[in-house]
């Protein structure tokens, strides 16, 4: 059967549509950031399993670690090109990283850090301390809490939770030395979830404090999901991430100005950088 070219016409430009209408779709995110200004920065495949980063001003530029290797690589915040980089130790599950004075900490899957000193020098070395909890407990999310002068680690699953609160664990870069117990616990508000995720666990893969507002950005990647909260941990607001810019977020870190960069996994696809400028209107 021969189809009509007015018809044939018709489906192309619908579907044209449809493909330019996706291609076009900006993520909704809080108020002050200019979404029509996003933009996706292609990484190199060194970085396939990109997972912390971390916006180091000395550069500018922005540190990122590899979740399978103990590397740490420097690379250009506007083309993401690799600077330079520097292996602190062997492969081992790393997830996130912070920068406290002259020391870089990366976090491991089990809430151990090291901290590596002379990174991106022929003297580098790295020193761990170990986080001892009983049971199973992962981690993927470190932050700098300078209102307390500590580094704040978020459980992604422990198991005194049971996925009813999500404990948040502190270590003194002073001592070198965590808090025995929880320094606090976020209770999720699931009237502010998504109906697909209203009785979902949440499991925090990134966080940091917004140099502008104070608040605390918490990205759960599993469930796609962008929470901010006050300096309490009480949840404040809950965006979903549109996959198209978010296929599997890991990372997050901001600029002093308040632009907002999110890494996302290579996940069959190519690694990049998600920037998002900070107008704040």
């Amino acid at each position: 059967m021969r189809i009509p070219l007015s018809i044939l016409l018709s489906l192309v430009c619908l579907t044209g549509c449809s493909q330019k209408e996706k291609k076009n779709t900006l993520p909704v995110l809080p108020q002050g950031y200019d979404i029509s200004r996003i933009q996706k920065i292609k990484l190199s495949e060194d970085l396939e399993e990109i997972s912390g980063i971390f916006y180091d001003t000395a550069g500018p530029r922005i540190i990122a670690e590899n979740d399978e290797e103990g590397k740490l690589f420097a690379l250009d915040p506007q083309t993401g090109k690799i600077l330079i980089h520097t292996t602190f130790k062997e492969a081992g599950d790393f997830e996130d990283l912070i920068r406290i004075g002259n020391y870089w900490y990366v976090m491991r899957s089990n809430g151990n850090i090291f901290k590596v000193n002379g990174a991106f020098t022929d003297s580098v070395k790295a020193e761990v301390f170990k986080l001892h909890l009983p049971g199973f407990n992962n981690f993927e999310t470190i932050f700098y809490n300078a209102s307390v002068q500590k580094a704040y680690l978020i459980c992604k699953q422990c198991e005194s939770d049971s996925g009813k609160r999500i404990s948040i664990y502190a270590f003194d870069p002073k001592t070198s030395t965590y808090d025995d117990k929880p320094v606090m616990a976020m209770i999720p508000d699931r009237s502010m979830l998504p109906i697909e995720d209203s009785v979902s666990i949440i499991k925090p893969a990134a966080a940091a404090i917004h140099p502008i507002t104070g608040e605390w950005y918490i990205m759960a990647s599993v469930n796609r999901l962008l929470i901010v909260a006050d300096n309490t941990g009480k949840w404040k607001k809950v965006y979903p991430l549109d996959k198209e810019w978010f296929k599997q977020p890991e990372g997050m870190c901001f600029a002093p100005n308040g632009d907002l960069y999110v890494s996302n996994e290579a996940r069959s696809g190519t690694p990049n950088i998600i920037h998002v400028p900070w107008t704040g209107k």
